[in-house]
């Protein structure tokens, strides 16, 4: 039995082969994807916010991950009639994903994950999480559910 433990934990250790993380790169490609993801987000409400329904502002905050320590990220808000909602990144070291970031509005909180690094990366809205993780890509029919679900009724 000690065998087959031992045989296990050598396996996961080889498979980590390949040099130290560069936390610095990884956090660098976390916020260029953050402004993407921003960019997309006003790409599909582009005509609300022509129209004055949406009035969007960002700031930043403050994060501290694990292995990168504290730094500074963008927020992305939205504010429609009374309602205010907050694009809120989380980090980049989540368990499942390669990033993460919350749509808080005051009836819920949403989640969006980064599911590729590299090049754009994918991100979705995350619909479940037990029993088993269900999310949809980011789109303008996703997009609105979620903010759907955030804002007051």
């Amino acid at each position: 039995m000690a065998d087959q433990l031992t045989e296990f934990l050598r396996s996961k250790k080889d498979q980590s082969t390949g040099g130290p993380e560069d936390w610095d790169a990884k956090k660098s490609e976390w916020l260029a994807s953050l402004q993407k993801l921003y960019a997309r987000i006003r790409n599909l409400m582009d005509e609300s916010i022509r129209d004055g329904t949406v009035d969007v502002f960002e700031f930043e905050a403050e994060v501290n991950e694990d292995y990168i320590g504290t730094y500074r990220v963008p927020q992305l808000g939205l504010t429609v009639g009374r309602d205010r909602v907050l694009f809120s990144p989380k980090g980049v070291n989540v368990i499942g994903a390669e990033g993460r970031v919350d749509l808080q509005g005051d009836r819920d909180t949403v989640t969006l994950i980064r599911t590729a690094s590299g090049g754009d990366g994918e991100w979705e809205v995350v619909l479940q999480r037990v029993p088993k993780l269900v999310a949809v890509p980011l789109d303008e029919s996703s997009l609105a559910a979620a903010l759907q679900r955030v804002m007051s009724a």
